[in-house]
């Protein structure tokens, strides 16, 4: 935790570094050779190169940190130092307010990226406000509420001038994003050759586009067959969209997130029981509603970083949006 507060360079020129640093990486990864290696070694070493070639590809290919701030939303989070009971709330405090001064600088980095991005889709500039939008509703709610039990008056101060500086440099991001909106493109298709390179870099997947599509047909028709049958059994007169509509309608009488929750031990029980897989000693499992930043997710988990002592894992389920009509959240 000595690094805490702390956050990369995202200055054109630390991304440029990180890049060249994931290229060099992945020079040296190849360099062993693999009859030199056991079979989980060799194993290893391909998913090492999987992750630096998707790094690559997100950073340079189709270059996401200068248009996609879903590149951010993870690396950004500030939630840790509430979520993690690492230390002591005052300390996590303390790490948040320097975690405060580095977003400063990192959001003003951001905001350049963008700025000199050529193609900046609506597509792009929607998941950015969502992001940066989130990241301040969480500032100006979720952090003063989290901290609340904290009685020291200097560490209030210092919180309360960062986190305000903080949400105006974002705040200024924003209605920059705003601006552009009207004559941003309406397209966000990166394309036949780039998906192909997407395909193989996040999931080493090279089978020639018409013959994967081919694939995905035949699969959708199998299914569609054994969503007719299911349906006939269920309710023989009814369509299979009247059927999926009497399923969809069929809701947890308590909230989605308690329902989750309820479900955790059922889930344990039941890997546990059937020796599906082994599941580490957690000390505790929560369900929660997703963090603002992170509503483009409908669900996400994270868990405790690896050198942790208590492992926590928490299950986030995005709410339906406050703007959609009840009829459209129902």
């Amino acid at each position: 935790h000595e690094y805490d507060g702390q956050l990369a360079d995202y200055s054109d020129e630390g991304i440029r570094k990180r890049i060249d640093w994931f290229k060099n990486q992945k020079e040296l990864a190849q360099q062993f050779n693999d009859s030199n290696l056991d079979k989980a070694q060799r194993i290893e070493k391909q998913n090492l190169l999987r992750v630096l070639d998707e790094n690559i590809f997100k950073m340079e290919t189709v270059r996401w940190p200068y248009r996609n701030a879903d590149y951010y939303s993870w690396v950004l989070d500030p939630s840790f130092y509430l979520v993690n009971d690492y230390a002591p709330l005052a300390h996590r405090m303390n790490s948040y307010v320097k975690y405060l001064q580095s977003m400063q600088t990192a959001t003003e980095q951001i905001h350049n990226n963008f700025k000199n991005e050529l193609y900046l889709s609506q597509y792009y500039i929607k998941i950015a406000r969502v992001v940066f939008d989130g990241y301040a509703e969480f500032m100006i709610t979720n952090a003063p509420k989290g901290f609340e039990n904290v009685k020291d008056e200097k560490l209030w101060q210092d919180f309360t001038r960062e986190n305000e500086k903080t949400i105006t440099t974002i705040n200024k991001f924003v209605k920059w994003l705003d601006v552009q909106m009207p004559n941003a493109p309406d397209s966000f298709a990166i394309g036949s050759e780039k998906y192909s390179q997407m395909l193989y870099a996040t999931e080493r997947v090279n089978i020639p586009l018409p013959e994967l599509s081919r694939i995905a047909e035949e699969d959708l028709e199998r299914n569609l067959t054994a969503l007719n049958s299911a349906c006939i059994k269920f309710s023989p007169d009814k369509s299979i969209e009247e059927c999926i509509k009497i399923v969809q309608g069929d809701k947890p009488k308590q909230s989605p997130i308690d329902e989750a929750q309820l479900q955790l031990s059922l889930l344990e029980k039941f890997l546990i029981e059937k020796n599906i897989v082994t599941i580490p000693g957690y000390t505790n499992l929560f369900v929660r509603g997703s963090t603002p930043f992170m509503s483009s997710f409908g669900a996400y988990a994270t868990n405790s970083g690896p050198y942790e002592k208590d492992m926590v894992g928490i299950y986030y389920i995005t709410p339906p949006d406050t703007n959609w009509t009840n009829e459209e959240r129902e």
